[in-house]
């Protein structure tokens, strides 16, 4: 088990390392090559449902955040997950 924490919490160092050096995909890159459609479907039930504008304030800069950001955060989660349960 000991070697699973240390294989998780090296593994979210180095992406976190990565996510600053790197040229990598977004969010919202990977969301437009998975499926578009989804993705201007969310945008105008967002722009249908808040009458300000929550698309350019608070969405388009979450889909701008790296995917080896969110790898790194999900590892590092898991790694203190893994930590406190004994």
């Amino acid at each position: 088990m000991k070697i699973i924490k240390l294989f998780f919490l090296f593994l979210a160092i180095i992406c976190l390392f990565l996510s600053f050096n790197g040229d990598y995909m977004s969010i919202g890159k990977a969301w437009q090559i998975y499926h578009v459609n989804s993705l201007i479907g969310f945008q105008k039930i967002l722009e249908s449902i808040f009458t300000f504008s929550v698309w350019h304030k608070i969405i388009i800069p979450i889909l701008k955040i790296k995917l080896i950001l969110v790898i790194s955060i999900i590892n590092f989660s898991l790694y203190i997950f893994l930590k406190t349960k004994k």
